[in-house]
């Protein structure tokens, strides 16, 4: 896993502004650097107005939706752990191995 989100968070809405020829992005997820968070994220990001203003709690957010953690959670009375838990193992993520990238190692 590695990929840093926080650039990707901002380059395609730079770049896609000021230009109304651009009408997409794309990307080659290859080989063993694959990883479903970063590249739903790039993809995910031209149906996006602006970047992510809190990327920790979208990133929970988008592991509640893709394991169906949503209706499951609410059923337990453990649910605020669990989501607290899960917004800081993203935190650590998105600090940590989602902020390299090979411009930067």
């Amino acid at each position: 896993m590695k990929g840093d989100l926080n650039r990707l968070n901002r380059v395609p809405h730079q770049i896609l502004a000021p230009i109304s020829t651009v009408f997409g992005v794309g990307g080659t997820p290859e080989g063993i650097d694959h990883n479903c968070a970063y590249y739903e994220f790039l993809f995910d990001s031209v149906f996006r107005e602006a970047p992510v203003s809190d990327l920790n709690q979208h990133m929970a957010r988008r592991s509640n939706k893709r394991y169906d953690l949503g209706e499951n959670l609410v059923k337990m009375k453990e649910a605020h752990t669990i989501r607290l838990l899960l917004e800081e193992a993203w935190s650590l993520l998105t600090n940590s191995v989602y902020s390299t990238d090979f411009m930067n190692i």
